[in-house]
């Protein structure tokens, strides 16, 4: 089964330390890579982090985590998150491929889809 997520809005967010929660799901900052550099999954609720900085001449900066979601992208999550438990998916944020390194179990994508917030792909 093939679903995507609209492309988040990603704006910076305040940055955050690694003792605080997931700005999503509120639980314990514990996350897991997905397949792109530098960018990792809350293992409850599936929010994308940006983990690993750099600057513009590509060295690598020491700042703390910051989540890639808007405010609206992040109550949206918060929402689905609360009303079913499933996480998203970092094959349908477009984060990993398929195949790759995912948090979501195929319930939690049956979930996304089913409460709107992933849809299925067509070759339109």
């Amino acid at each position: 089964m093939a679903a995507r997520a609209d492309k988040p809005e990603v704006e910076t967010r305040r940055p955050m330390s690694n003792r605080e929660p997931c700005v999503v799901c509120r639980n314990g900052f514990t996350v897991t890579w997905c397949d792109t550099h530098g960018i990792a999954q809350c293992t409850t609720c599936g929010t994308p982090y940006r983990i690993l900085h750099y600057d513009d001449a590509g060295k690598r900066e020491d700042k703390p985590p910051e989540c890639l979601f808007s405010e609206d992208s992040m109550e949206k999550t918060r929402k689905f998150h609360e009303a079913t438990g499933a996480r998203l998916s970092a094959v349908a944020l477009g984060l990993s491929f398929p195949g790759g390194y995912d948090v979501a179990t195929k319930e939690d994508i049956q979930a996304g889809l089913d409460h709107g917030l992933l849809r299925k792909e067509t070759d339109e």
